[in-house]
């Protein structure tokens, strides 16, 4: 009787070791069927970003209205001085990724007032949380410019 006491409380913990009574992932925010977002990303975004052309602080202003995402994109040197200005983003969130398009119209490239530049990328659902975001992108300019390896982090103000 003694050893079947035994093997049903090893077999009970054992069927236990796979069940998990703990929440999902608490810092994972974009979820569902694939076309929703468990997350409102309208804010105010900022942070660091980096490319080939060297490291910018940036600012993204963002409403999110279902699965759009829409704003505006600021950036400056990394000692503040004014690097793109009067930059429009458009995204799309899925329950994968955010992506996303952003353009500097031309007279918005601090150091090349005669250009225009346009981004994409993507940040991904398990890099996207209430208060942060990272992702990567690349663009070009229309002075022949190339902007490769392109990684942002940005912090919900």
């Amino acid at each position: 009787m003694r050893a079947a006491a035994l093997v049903t409380i090893v077999v009970v913990a054992l069927l236990g070791i796979g069940c998990d009574d703990s929440p999902t992932n608490p810092t994972r925010s974009i979820s569902g069927s694939g076309t929703s977002t468990g997350l409102n990303l309208t804010g105010t975004w900022s942070g660091t970003a980096s490319d080939s052309s060297g490291q910018l602080l940036l600012t993204w202003r963002l409403t999110q209205s279902a699965t759009t995402v829409t704003g505006t994109v600021t950036a400056t040197t990394t000692v503040g001085a004014p690097l793109y200005t009067g930059g429009t983003l458009t995204g799309t969130t899925t329950a994968s990724a955010l992506t996303f398009t952003f353009t500097i119209p031309r007279g918005g490239i601090s150091p090349l007032p005669n250009c225009s530049a346009t981004f994409s990328g993507t940040a991904a659902a398990a890099d996207i949380t209430a208060t942060g975001m990272s992702g990567t992108y690349s663009g070009s300019d229309t002075c022949g410019g190339t902007y490769v390896s392109g990684r942002f982090t940005l912090i919900k103000q």
